[in-house]
């Protein structure tokens, strides 16, 4: 038996670290096939104060307006076309540090340029309570497997699943 993290302090059995950490496995070799250029963390003011609920409810905002930003209203709302995402909300170990992890990218260079030049100033003038948003180039930060370091359970609640847009999975 493993201690969980401290949200709940139960026992885990060890099929569930052992079906947490493949879980962890697969997302960060599925992530290195999509081959994201840039990885960000976008942090809160007062992440101790910030409910998981609305990380989740912000991230999707925040998708929404950079693909906008970037991609234009019109491609956005009549096209149903956003940049490429895969957000994850993260609580920290102690569980009083909300943020968001995410992995994007632009369909040209020019997109991508967008998103460097654009996130942090959306995140800033757009979210409540907003600190900042840090963007990285993926090829050096190798951060494939670091947004799932928090799976500590089957039910821990981490990809964003209405902030992540993957065009090529839609048919």
């Amino acid at each position: 038996m493993y201690l969980c993290g401290l949200r709940e302090m139960k026992f885990k059995t060890s099929y569930e670290v052992e079906t947490c950490q493949s879980m962890k496995d697969a997302v960060g070799e599925w992530i290195t096939t999509q081959r994201f250029p840039l990885f960000g963390t976008a942090t809160y003011r007062h992440p101790h104060h910030i409910r998981v609920e609305k990380a989740h409810r912000d991230a999707s905002h925040f998708t929404r307006l950079l693909s906008r930003k970037v991609l234009g209203k019109h491609t956005v709302d009549r096209q149903g076309k956003y940049l490429t995402t895969m957000m994850f909300v993260e609580q920290g170990k102690d569980r009083n540090n909300t943020h968001i992890h995410f992995f994007i990218k632009g369909y040209t260079l020019k997109h991508t340029k967008g998103i460097i030049y654009n996130a942090n100033r959306i995140w800033k003038s757009k979210i409540d309570n907003a600190l900042d948003v840090m963007i990285l180039d993926e090829r050096e930060a190798e951060r494939r497997t670091y947004t799932m370091k928090e799976q500590l359970a089957l039910d821990d609640e981490i990809i964003s699943p209405k902030a992540c847009f993957l065009p090529h999975l839609i048919p």
